[in-house]
């Protein structure tokens, strides 16, 4: 029993002693040495470097802060300016579908002129139609030939001038020459 009893003091005398240290060193004044500094928790930006690590660091942190606030009213900028040019965009956006609406509605109706005026020579008299696409320009009466029926424009051609309908014969013939296999 002897074996048994022993340690149970032991390890009641240590808990004992270590409880006492404890409340020994709790009454008793903490001392500092004088060369550690401390940081206390109502200064927290307190540095512990001096001289001109200091003066380096503070310096690098003013012109870091600098650069951030630079930063930031950039970022604000830059965000404005986006906004303007998306705005800008839909505006560009809906003008050139605007645009493209006009540009078709004028085509068709250019288009429909040159038809109006292809059928009004088409009617008349060949003879009449030649003297008046004698005065044209060779290339600007190829345009109105080339669209009336071939029985007509062949009619109207016979009537003009030979050295006029000759030219207008070239011009017709050379429009779209570079795609046909042997050009005469």
């Amino acid at each position: 029993m002897r074996t048994r009893i022993l340690p149970v003091i032991g390890f009641t005398f240590a808990v004992l002693l270590i409880s006492r240290a404890v409340a020994f060193s709790a009454d008793a004044p903490e001392e500092k040495p004088a060369d550690i500094p401390t940081v206390s928790p109502s200064q927290p930006n307190e540095t512990c470097l001096t001289g001109a690590v200091l003066e380096t660091i503070t310096a690098d942190m003013t012109r870091l802060n600098l650069r951030k606030q630079e930063i930031a009213k950039r970022e604000t900028a830059l965000t404005a300016v986006e906004a303007k040019l998306e705005t800008q965009m839909t505006a560009i956006e809906a003008a050139n579908a605007v645009l493209d609406t006009n540009i078709k509605s004028m085509t068709s109706i250019a288009n429909e002129d040159i038809k109006h005026l292809v059928d009004m020579y088409q009617t008349m008299k060949p003879k009449q139609a030649a003297e008046i696409f004698n005065s044209m320009d060779p290339a600007f009466a190829a345009g109105f030939l080339r669209q009336m029926e071939s029985g007509n424009a062949g009619l109207i051609m016979a009537n003009m001038d030979p050295r006029k309908s000759y030219s207008i014969s070239v011009i017709i013939s050379g429009r779209n020459a570079k795609y046909r296999k042997g050009t005469p």
